[in-house]
């Protein structure tokens, strides 16, 4: 299961990506800058997400 939760922090748009699986629980931040689109959170979580370090 992966939830995704984006926030607007001191201007900029921040997404948070938490895991969950067998091996367990593991999240990913980064920041877009600009508000993402779907589209944009979409290719994030199929391009980085699951290949980046999670700490």
């Amino acid at each position: 299961m992966i939830k995704i939760t984006v926030l607007l922090k001191n201007s900029l748009w921040i997404a948070l990506f938490e895991r969950t699986d067998d091996k367990g629980y593991a999240v990913a931040r980064t920041v877009f800058g600009d508000e993402p689109t779907a589209p944009e959170l979409y290719e994030f979580i199929s391009t980085h997400f699951l290949p980046a370090q999670i700490y």
